[in-house]
């Protein structure tokens, strides 16, 4: 017999004019972005019970972002033709790739 292994639920803000959510399947994770990130990034996952949380220079609206599977690196996609990478130790400290 198989059995079905549910996780915590993971509340989260809702998507409205300030406020856009991303999911990561890879790393189950929950992205709770605000004002492009200017007034704060949540980053909750059902399988930590720890809350990540980050503020970061608002670029203009995020179209992808992820978090490293060490928690160090943020990757921020906010064009079709370019990344930003930031340290998470100090999110002054960035990186932008372009296509």
């Amino acid at each position: 017999m198989g059995l079905l292994e549910l996780s915590r639920p993971v509340q989260f803000e809702p998507v409205g004019q300030v406020t856009t959510v991303f999911f990561d399947d890879k790393n189950q994770q929950v992205f709770s972005v605000r004002s492009g990130g200017a007034t704060g990034v949540v980053i909750k996952s059902p399988h930590h019970t720890n809350v990540i949380t980050y503020r970061i220079e608002d670029h203009g609206p995020i179209i992808s972002i992820k978090l490293s599977p060490s928690l160090s690196v943020l990757s921020v996609q906010r064009s079709k033709q370019s990344v930003e990478f930031l340290n998470v130790a100090n999110l002054e400290s960035e990186f932008s790739q372009a296509a």
